[in-house]
Formats: structure tokens, sequence, C-alpha cells
């Protein structure tokens, strides 16, 4: 496979990759991602190309690092929100009037009735 080949392969791949990111296709992504090492392993890189080829790859798959990054943290915190609305703690954590935080919820040994 030659240089240019090569690189637009790969080129594609990050496209593709970006594009399952930004429309939430987890499944896809991780389809990518197999296919991208299986492609990298598979087809041994060309010898130092045109640098401004190399420095665009490098660009697009940090972009993609970084907005994975960001994925993940979002499931994180839709993950630990999840756990409080289901645990059903019934406090609250705010701030008061001098800006020390502080924990609203029911007195100790009391409990929280759910009605649907």
């Amino acid at each position: 496979m030659g240089a240019e080949t090569f690189y637009a392969e790969l080129e594609s791949l990050l496209d593709q990759e970006r594009e399952a990111i930004l429309a939430g296709e987890i499944e896809v992504v991780a389809r990518l991602g197999t296919q991208k090492e299986a492609f990298l392993t598979a087809e041994a890189p060309p010898q130092p190309g045109d640098s401004a080829i190399l420095q665009r790859l490098r660009r697009k798959a940090e972009k993609n690092q970084h907005l994975l990054g960001s994925v993940l943290k979002g499931i994180r915190a839709v993950t630990s929100r999840l756990k409080v609305l289901r645990d059903g703690s019934g406090t609250l954590n705010t701030y008061n009037q001098q800006g020390a935080r502080q924990t609203v919820g029911p007195a100790p040994g009391t409990s929280i009735e759910r009605r649907a």
C-alpha cells in the first residue's frame, strides 16, 4: 500500500470515528477502534512522509481522544446522578450566605416517603 493510500485510509477511519462520537453511536466507535487497530497492525506505516499530513492526522486523533474523554466524563456524571436518584438520599447540597457548603435534608433517624 502506498503512502497516500495508507494516510487516506487512516484519515477516513478517524473522520468516521469523530462522526460516530458526535452522534453518540458507541457501538460504531468500538467497531472503528477495532478496525483502526487491525489496520495499523496489518499495514506497516510508510516511512516518514509529508509532515503536514502527519500533523493533520495527529490533530484528528487528539481531537477524537478529547471527545472520547468528554463522553466518558459525561457518562460518569450521569451514572453518579442516577445513583443519587436511585438511592434517594433525600439530601440537597447547597451554599449558605457566607459561601460555606451545607447539606439540607431530613433529620437523622427519619425517612422520606416516596409516592408515585
